[in-house]
């Protein structure tokens, strides 16, 4: 039976260390994003009481909040896929020719 995708210890570790930290930053956004938007809304409960009392529904009120905080994730989406595309485009496929790139 062939091998297929063999690598050294060293290659795995360091993509096992990639997945780790790309995984705490996506917590560390997820965070951000919803300490945003909570803090938006406290700031705002005035107006979305008022926007209540004068005939808002509670899915406008909802739609309001979600547009208010999906324009911040939809930039970051935007510039994080624009600098994904331009370091593809600096770096070898394999991680570690980058890194030998780079020294």
């Amino acid at each position: 039976m062939p091998v297929y995708d063999m690598r050294t210890l060293e290659s795995h570790l360091a993509q096992n260390r990639l997945t780790i930290f790309a995984a705490i930053a996506l917590v560390l956004a997820s965070v951000g994003l919803y300490a945003v938007i909570a803090h938006s809304v406290s700031r705002r409960t005035q107006e979305i009481g008022v926007r209540m009392a004068i005939g808002g529904t509670p899915g406008d009120i909802l739609r309001l909040v979600f547009a208010q905080g999906m324009r911040p994730l939809a930039l970051g989406v935007a510039i994080g896929c624009q600098s994904h595309s331009a370091s593809r485009m600096s770096c070898p496929p394999r991680w570690s020719e980058c890194r030998r790139a780079i020294r």
